[in-house]
């Protein structure tokens, strides 16, 4: 039976640009990648993690022991997703996978999800079951920008980055999975469908310009502190405190951007 995710293998080869008289690092490391359907157009997609400072990329498909060679066509630091595209005899790639669509819906807390992909303690497909914990705002790890993500029960272990979230109920993609905390138990997190389809239409954007192969997500910082203290609130003449106001109707201070 065809499934949505397939098993990444990246040779990698890091440069240190603040102490280029050392020995570049290379090695080799597994991910996962999701095969999904938006609007008509067909994608596979990983982290952009998984993929990050690439000299080689293949991929399998469960049951096959077969390679396929695969390049890196678009990756965005910021929200953590890379496009693979298929280079070598993609007509038996297809025949293998299936692509499934994304559900854009953000979801509610609760929701059943299982996870799909090809984490380490194994060498085969994988599924984890588990729920949606918590959707907030949070700074993703590889460059700090804050984005919509969602927190779920079911454990994000090394080699699963990159595999997709199904809705339970729908059988549709609540998001590709992008990192867990090694030090708690039953806590992962995973990249919005709607942060995914903003990838792919940037994609669709730059595709035919040679030099965005790369981009981010611009980010707006602004610091600040919610206005509590009688006296701060007197000094900008703001109303007293009732004790049926929550937090976030006290009012906040920018202090700065």
């Amino acid at each position: 039976m065809p499934i949505s995710v397939v098993k990444v293998f990246t040779t990698y080869k890091e440069i240190s640009y603040n102490e280029t008289w050392r020995k570049n690092v290379s090695g080799k490391k597994t991910g996962t990648a999701s095969l999904i359907i938006n609007d008509g157009k067909r994608f596979i997609v990983t982290n952009e993690h998984v993929i990050r400072s690439h000299t080689a990329v293949h991929v399998t498909v469960e049951g096959s022991s077969k390679k396929f060679p695969a390049n890196v066509i678009f990756a965005n630091a910021s929200c953590d997703l890379a496009l693979l595209e298929i280079t070598g005899e993609f007509e038996i790639f297809e025949k293998l996978v299936e692509y499934s669509p994304l559900d854009l819906d953000i979801p509610k807390r609760g929701i059943k999800l299982s996870t799909h992909g090809f984490p380490s303690g194994g060498q085969g497909y994988c599924v984890t079951e588990g729920s949606v914990s918590r959707v907030e705002s949070a700074p993703y790890i590889t460059l700090g920008i804050d984005l919509l993500r969602i927190q779920i029960s079911a454990p994000i272990n090394p080699g699963s980055s990159g595999g997709i979230a199904v809705n339970e109920n729908d059988g549709k993609i609540l998001g590709i999975t992008s990192s867990g905390i090694s030090s708690a138990q039953n806590i992962g997190y995973i990249i919005p469908s709607l942060i995914i389809e903003k990838f792919v239409n940037q994609y669709l954007r730059f595709k035919n310009n040679p030099f965005r192969s790369r981009a981010t997500f611009p980010g707006f910082n602004v610091y600040t502190q919610p206005i509590q203290q009688k006296s701060l609130r007197n000094h900008y003449k703001l109303d007293k405190i009732s004790d049926q106001e929550s937090a976030e109707e006290l009012g906040l201070l920018i202090t700065e951007i």
